[in-house]
C-alpha cells in the first residue's frame, strides 16, 4: 500500500496556465528546502517546490518519496500530496498581464534595412487575444511617412491612424522553423487568434523581414514561440539606437485594449555602442540604460541571433509543498528521495513530465542545547553566548544596518562577536545555534540579544570672544540613542548645552537612558567677535536681477581670513559661497547670509528679495454669441485681477464703431461685448478692436487686433 508517513499542507503559487493540448508540460529543479540535498533533526518541517512551464489546464502534480533513488514515481514511491492546477480560461482582460522582457534595437540588416527587422520579445501571461494587443513606440520613431500608406511608422493598434497587426506568412515561418524551432512548439498568430498562457511571444516591428534570424534560444526554453507581425512596412527603426538624438530618453509600453495590463521598457541613450546585436531587457522597472547592465551586447557567436534566453527571462512558476516530519515516522538516520509527475500529458512525446534530484537525510534528535547570553548590549560591545563545549555551527539573524556579526562554525565554549548598530533605535538579532557531528543529539538553540544603537551627536562650538559675553559654548545636537541623555565633564553631570566655557580641551562623556557611552573630545578655540548686516530688502520685477552684497562685514576679513560664506536658499543665486552674489528669484524670497571664520565663530543676516510677477493681457480671437452659456461674450482677460481696462473698443470691417467702455477691471464678463450693436445682432464676420490698459504697476499698456463672431 502506497500510505504516506508525512503530514502536509500545501500552496500553490505562480502558476501559469494554458491549454493543455497545445504542448508539453515541463517540470524541473525539484529542490528541499531550496537545495538538492539537505538533512533535518526531526520533528521539523521542510519545503519541497519545483519549477512548471506549460502546466495542463485543471491537471495535477503528484508528489512522492522513496528510499530507492531510482524509483518511478508513476508506479513506485509513498504518495505525499498533490496540488490541483487551476483551469485555464481564454479571457479579453487576463488574470496575469503580457511581460515584456526585451526589445532587439540593433537589428541586423539582411536585403532591406534595419527597420525591416526590429522585434521585441514578451510573455503572454495568462494568455491574451491578438486583436487586443497594442505597442506605443516612442517619438519620433512612432510618425507617419510620405509612402503609401501614410501610417506605416505609427504605433500598433493605438494612437492615431494606428498600424494594425498581420499574420506571419507561411515562407516566413518555414524559414524561422530550424533546429529546436519546428511546428510542435513555433507557431504564427493573427487577427482573430488567441495566443494562451505561458507563451514566448517574438513581435517584428515591420511586415517586410528581410534578415533570418536564429530563434532556437526561444524555441530551446521548454515554451511555445508565437511569432506576430506588424501590418506596415516601416520607412525608419522603431527603437532608436544612436546617442546624437538631444532627449536621450526612449518610452515604450505593452498594452492591452480596455485592459489595466500595461508593461514599459523605457532607456536612455547614453553609452549605447551603435553596433549590431545590442538589446534592451526588463532590469528591475529602473530606466533602462548601459551603466546598469540593462542594454546589452549578445554575446553568442553570430550577434545576430536571438540573445540566450537566461540574459533576460528566468522562469518564475514556481509550486511548493510543506512537509511535517515525526520522530517516530520509523526513518531515522535514513535518506529519501523526492519526485513529482504532472498529469495529464502526453508521455509518448512529453520528456520533461518527472521533476527529481532532491534528497533527505532524516536524524531524531533529544532536548534544546543549553545556551546563555546577556538580554542586550550596547553598540560597540561584545555578545558572549556561552555554550557546553563542542563542535556548533551558528547562523545569525539580524536587521539590515547591523554589523559585525557573522555566521561560522567549530569547537567552542562561547560565540563572542561585537555588533556595530548606528540605527535610530534598539533592534533584536538572534543566533541560531546548532550542534554537528553528534548524530542530532540536541535541538538547535535560539539565542536573542538586543542591540542598543551607537550613540553620535554632532557638537557645535561657539569659541571664546564670539559673543559679548566672552566665554564659549558647546551645544550637541542630532542626538541619537536611548533617550533620554545625560553629559558629563571630568565626572562631573553637566547640561546641554555647556556655557560658560573657557578656551581649551574637553573631554565629555555622553550616556542614554541604557547606559551605552560615548566618550567625545572637543576643542573650544578663542576667536573675535564676528557681524555682518545687509541692505534694506529688495524689489524686482520677474525676470530682472539684482545685486546682493553685505553692507558691512566685522571682525573678519573675507578676503584674505579663513572664512566661510553660505547664503541660503541657493536657489535663484548666482553663487551660494561668494560674498557678493546676483539673485534672481522667480518668486519673493528671504535669503540668509551665514560668515563663519576659521575659529567657528559666525554670524547671519537676512534680505527679502520681492518679485513682483509680470502680467499679460489678451483679448479672445473668436467668440460664439448665442446664448449657451459658453463664450458668449468678448472682454480683456488679464493674468491680474487687479488690471484696469481704460478703454475697450470694437469696429467693424467698414470702420464704424460698434462697443465701447472705459474704466472697469479686466476679466469681468458682465461689461464686455455681447456682438448686438444698438440692439440689433451683427452678423459673423471679423472684427477689429483696441485697448488701453493700466497694469498694477501703473505701467499703460496698448494692444489691438482681431476677434471674429462664431454663428
Amino acid at each position: 500500500m502506497r500510505k504516506s508517513f508525512l503530514y502536509y499542507f500545501f500552496g500553490l503559487i505562480a502558476l501559469i496556465a494554458q491549454d493543455a493540448d497545445a504542448q508539453c508540460p515541463t517540470i524541473q529543479n525539484l529542490k528541499v528546502n531550496d537545495t538538492t540535498q539537505t538533512e533535518i533533526c526531526a520533528p521539523d518541517h521542510v519545503e519541497l517546490s519545483l519549477e512548471g512551464i506549460q502546466l495542463p489546464s485543471e491537471g495535477t502534480i503528484r508528489w512522492y518519496y522513496s528510499e530507492d533513488e531510482n524509483f518511478d514515481p508513476r508506479v513506485e514511491g509513498t504518495l505525499i500530496g498533490t496540488t490541483q492546477l487551476p483551469k485555464h480560461e481564454q479571457a479579453s482582460c487576463p488574470k496575469e498581464c503580457p511581460d515584456l522582457l526585451m526589445i532587439m534595437m540593433n537589428s541586423c540588416d539582411g536585403d532591406g534595412t534595419e527597420a525591416d527587422n526590429e522585434f521585441f520579445i514578451f510573455k503572454s501571461g495568462s494568455g491574451f487575444y491578438a486583436n487586443d494587443l497594442q505597442f506605443s513606440f516612442n517619438y519620433p520613431t512612432n510618425t507617419g511617412s510620405s509612402g503609401t500608406p501614410p501610417n506605416q511608422n505609427n504605433s500598433i493598434n493605438i494612437g492615431t491612424n494606428p498600424c494594425g497587426i498581420q499574420k506571419p506568412s507561411q515562407a516566413f515561418i518555414d524559414k524561422l522553423r530550424s533546429g529546436a524551432c519546428s511546428n510542435l512548439n513555433l507557431f504564427p498568430a493573427g487577427p482573430g487568434d488567441f495566443i494562451p498562457a505561458d507563451a514566448l511571444v517574438i513581435f517584428y516591428t515591420s511586415n517586410d523581414v528581410t534578415f533570418d534570424y536564429d530563434i532556437n534560444t526561444l524555441c530551446n526554453s521548454g515554451h511555445n514561440v508565437y511569432v506576430m507581425q506588424s501590418a506596415c512596412k516601416r520607412t525608419m527603426g522603431a527603437f532608436t539606437n544612436v546617442t546624437s538624438s538631444n532627449n536621450k530618453t526612449r518610452n515604450n509600453m505593452l498594452s492591452l485594449k480596455n485592459c489595466a495590463c500595461r508593461d514599459s521598457l523605457n532607456y536612455t541613450l547614453e553609452g549605447v555602442r551603435n553596433l549590431e546585436g545590442e538589446y534592451i531587457i526588463d532590469k528591475d522597472y529602473q530606466l533602462a540604460s548601459v551603466a546598469n547592465g540593462s542594454i546589452l551586447l549578445n554575446e553568442l557567436s553570430e550577434p545576430c541571433q536571438t540573445p540566450e534566453l537566461s540574459k533576460f527571462y528566468k522562469p518564475s512558476d514556481l509550486i511548493e509543498m510543506d512537509l511535517g516530519i515525526d520522530r517516530d515516522a520509523g526513518l531515522c538516520g535514513k535518506t529519501i528521495y523526492f519526485k513529482a509527475y504532472v498529469t495529464p500529458s502526453d508521455e509518448s512525446i512529453c520528456s520533461d513530465i518527472i521533476a527529481e534530484g532532491a534528497s533527505l537525510k532524516i536524524r531524531c534528535g533529544g532536548d534544546t542545547i543549553q545556551a546563555s547570553a546577556p538580554n542586550a548590549v550596547c553598540s560597540g560591545s561584545e555578545i558572549n553566548i556561552s555554550l557546553p563545549a563542542g563542535e556548533y555551527s551558528w547562523t545569525v539573524q539580524a536587521p539590515t544596518g547591523v554589523d559585525g556579526l557573522s555566521n561560522g562554525s567549530g569547537e567552542v565554549s562561547s560565540i563572542i562577536q561585537t555588533p556595530i548598530y548606528n540605527g535610530d533605535d534598539s533592534v533584536t538579532v538572534k543566533y541560531i545555534v546548532t550542534p554537528i557531528n553528534v548524530s542530532c543529539a540536541a535541538e538547535p538553540a535560539t539565542v536573542s540579544v538586543v542591540v542598543y544603537p551607537t550613540i553620535s551627536a554632532d557638537a557645535v562650538v561657539t569659541p571664546v570672544g564670539c559673543s559679548t559675553l566672552d566665554k564659549g559654548r558647546i551645544e550637541w545636537t542630532h542626538l541619537k540613542g536611548i533617550a533620554p541623555f545625560t553629559f558629563e565633564i571630568d565626572g562631573t553631570p553637566v547640561i546641554n548645552p555647556i556655557d560658560d566655557l573657557d578656551s581649551g580641551s574637553y573631554t565629555i562623556v555622553i550616556q542614554d537612558s541604557k547606559g551605552c557611552k560615548a566618550i567625545k573630545q572637543v576643542d573650544v578655540g578663542k576667536t573675535s567677535m564676528v557681524k555682518v548686516t545687509l541692505p534694506e530688502d529688495k524689489t524686482i520685477s520677474e525676470g530682472q536681477t539684482v545685486l546682493l552684497k553685505p553692507t558691512s562685514v566685522v571682525g573678519i576679513n573675507t578676503q584674505t581670513d579663513s572664512t566661510q560664506i553660505l547664503w541660503t536658499p541657493a536657489f535663484g543665486l548666482s553663487c551660494d559661497t561668494c560674498i557678493e552674489t546676483n539673485a534672481s528669484p522667480d518668486q519673493t524670497t528671504e535669503y540668509e547670509l551665514k560668515v563663519t571664520n576659521a575659529a567657528g565663530c559666525f554670524d547671519t543676516a537676512h534680505i527679502v528679495v520681492r518679485v513682483i510677477p509680470l502680467v499679460t493681457v489678451d483679448v479672445p480671437s473668436a467668440f460664439s454669441p448665442n446664448n449657451d452659456g459658453k463664450n458668449d461674450v468678448a472682454y480683456v482677460l488679464s493674468s491680474s485681477s487687479e488690471t484696469l481696462v481704460k478703454l475697450f473698443e470694437i469696429y467693424n470691417r467698414w470702420g464704424q464703431r460698434v462697443f465701447k467702455v472705459r474704466d472697469v477691471q479686466a476679466n469681468d464678463k458682465s461689461v464686455g461685448w455681447n456682438g448686438t450693436y444698438k440692439g440689433r445682432v451683427l452678423p459673423a464676420d471679423a472684427y477689429t478692436y483696441f485697448y488701453e490698459v493700466e497694469l498694477p504697476n501703473s505701467e499703460v499698456k496698448r494692444g489691438k487686433g482681431s476677434i471674429i463672431i462664431i454663428r
